[in-house]
C-alpha cells in the first residue's frame, strides 16, 4: 500500500487512480480502473481525478474493459482539452516578452507535455514559466506592466517566488526562478542548466522547453515538487516513457528521486 503524508488523494479508493495512471503492469492498471469507476458515484468525482481520469482514458483507448465508462471519460478529457488550449494560447501570448527580453526562459509542468503532444497527460490547467534567478524580479515586473497582475497587495520588491500572474480574462501562469535547482544543485552550470534549452512551436506560438535531465532534476526537489503535487509523478512517468535515465550525481536530490521512483515502483491498492 502507498501512503503520501499530504496528499490530497490519501484514502484507498483514490489509489486505485493513481495504480491506473502511473502502474507499470498494463493488466493491474486496467483493473484498478475499472473498480474506481466502479465503486466511485458520478457526484463524488472531482476536479483534482479529470487529469488522472483522462490519461487513463489515453492509455488504454481501446480497452473493452473500459468501454462501459468511454462516455464519462470523454467528457473529462474534452473539459481537459478545452482549458488546456485556452491556457496554452494565453501562455503564448507573453512568451514573446521573454523573448525580447532575451532572459533565459522554460515552460516546466504539464505545457512541456502539451508541447511535445503527449499521448497521457494533456492537461494544463496553469501553465508554468521558469526563467533565471537573476531576471525573476524583472520579469514580473515587465509581465505586469503588459498587464499580468500578481495578487492583490503585492509589491515588486520581496515577490514571492513562485508567484501566480492573472490577465485581464482570468487566465493564470505561474512564475518561478530557477532558485531551486541553484541552491540543490550548485555545480550546475549556465550552459547545463540553460544551453541545452530547446525551441518547439505549438499552438501557434514559440516556447522554450527545458532538456530531460531538468526536468528529471526539477522531479527531486520537494522545494520545486511537493510530494502531494502530483507533477512529479507525471513528469517521471512521461520520462520512462522517452526512456531517460532516471538517475544523477549522488546527494540529498538523488536520495529524494530514488525515494519518489520507489513510490511509484511500489505503487498498489491492497
Amino acid at each position: 500500500m502507498i501512503a503520501w503524508r499530504s496528499s490530497p488523494w490519501a484514502c484507498k479508493n483514490d489509489r486505485l487512480l493513481y495504480v491506473a495512471a502511473f502502474g507499470d503492469d498494463p493488466a493491474t492498471a486496467v483493473a484498478a480502473a475499472t473498480r474506481w469507476f466502479q465503486e466511485t458515484d458520478i457526484e463524488h468525482i472531482e476536479y483534482a481525478h479529470h487529469r488522472l481520469i483522462a490519461a487513463i482514458g489515453n492509455r488504454f483507448a481501446a480497452h473493452p474493459d473500459l468501454e462501459p465508462y468511454r462516455s464519462m471519460i470523454g467528457r473529462v478529457s474534452k473539459q481537459l482539452w478545452v482549458r488546456g488550449t485556452r491556457a496554452m494560447s494565453a501562455l503564448g501570448r507573453v512568451t514573446p516578452i521573454l523573448e525580447e527580453m532575451r532572459v533565459p526562459w522554460a515552460v516546466v509542468g504539464n505545457a512541456v507535455w502539451q508541447c511535445k503532444g503527449s499521448p497521457l497527460f494533456r492537461d494544463v490547467e496553469k501553465p508554468e514559466l521558469m526563467v533565471a534567478r537573476a531576471a525573476y524580479t524583472f520579469t514580473v515586473s515587465r509581465f505586469w506592466d503588459a498587464g499580468w497582475l500578481p495578487p492583490a497587495g503585492s509589491k515588486l520588491y520581496g515577490m514571492p517566488d513562485p508567484i501566480s500572474m492573472t490577465d485581464a480574462f482570468g487566465n493564470s501562469v505561474l512564475l518561478r526562478s530557477d532558485s531551486a535547482l541553484r541552491d540543490a544543485f550548485p555545480a550546475l552550470t549556465n550552459e547545463e542548466l540553460w544551453g541545452a534549452t530547446a525551441p518547439c512551436d505549438a499552438f501557434n506560438s514559440l516556447f522554450r522547453l527545458p532538456s530531460s535531465d531538468i526536468i528529471l532534476r526539477l522531479c527531486s526537489l520537494s522545494e520545486f515538487r511537493p510530494i502531494a503535487d502530483l507533477q512529479w509523478a507525471v513528469d517521471l512517468c512521461e520520462l520512462r516513457q522517452s526512456e531517460q535515465d532516471l538517475s544523477f550525481e549522488r546527494g540529498p536530490p538523488a536520495a529524494q528521486l530514488k525515494q519518489r521512483l520507489k513510490l511509484l515502483d511500489g505503487l498498489s491498492y491492497e
